[in-house]
Order: structure tokens, then sequence, then C-alpha cells
């Protein structure tokens, strides 16, 4: 590898399907890209909405699926997410779910393993 080129990189483990519209947010404390909800194909706006918690390890180059306890947000895609390194949380805001478009406001909290919903 040199300087100023892309890498596609093959990870093991278990892999979020092929999706559009998901969140995603990096943890760098933990070296961990977290990916949330999104929609999978078809890719027409027909595909299923998605409500799953994946990360990538960078160190482990490998997948794993998260399941959180608490109450999960509803599927959705199009959402924003952004985490939080200083709070060891990921924050999941707004989306479009099956009933259409929705401003809630939810986290993961990794040292608790719950998602928490912000009423």
């Amino acid at each position: 590898m040199t300087a100023n080129e892309w890498v596609e990189v093959t990870p093991g483990g278990t892999a979020p399907t092929a999706r559009e519209g998901h969140a995603a947010g990096f943890d760098s404390t933990n070296g961990r890209m977290w990916v949330f909800g999104g929609l999978d194909g078809p890719f027409d706006g027909s595909g299923s909405r998605q409500n799953d918690l994946h990360y990538y390890d960078v160190t482990a180059n490998e997948w794993v699926e998260v399941t959180p306890g608490g109450t999960a947000p509803t599927a959705r895609y199009a959402q924003r997410a952004e985490w939080d390194d200083a709070g060891g949380r990921l924050w999941i805001f707004a989306g479009n779910t099956d009933t259409g478009a929705v401003n809630d406001l939810f986290y993961y909290d990794l040292q608790a393993r719950l998602s928490v919903a912000i009423l």
C-alpha cells in the first residue's frame, strides 16, 4: 500500500446487509465504526427499513452485530447519527419509518449496552 490511495477491506464476522440511507459514526477510543438502520434492497424506496446495530472493529478486521437492551428506535432510514467518544454513546436522530418522517432522539450507551429514548 502506498500513501494517498483507496484500499478495499474484506472483514470477517456478521456484516450488515447491503443498504442505503443508514447512519454511521466512528468510535476513535475503541477503533470501531458503528452502523445503524437503513434501507436494504431493492433500492427504489420499496426496500425493508432496518433498526439493527453493527460495528466494524478496525483492529480485529471484523463485523459484530450488537443486540442492545432497552427500547430500540423503530426501523428507519435517512436518520442522522453521531458518536460521542467522551460519553461512549451513539446518538440517533429522526429518519423515515414505515409511518413517515419522525423527529425522535435515541442513544445507544456502550457501557450500559442499551438503547435509551429521549422524550
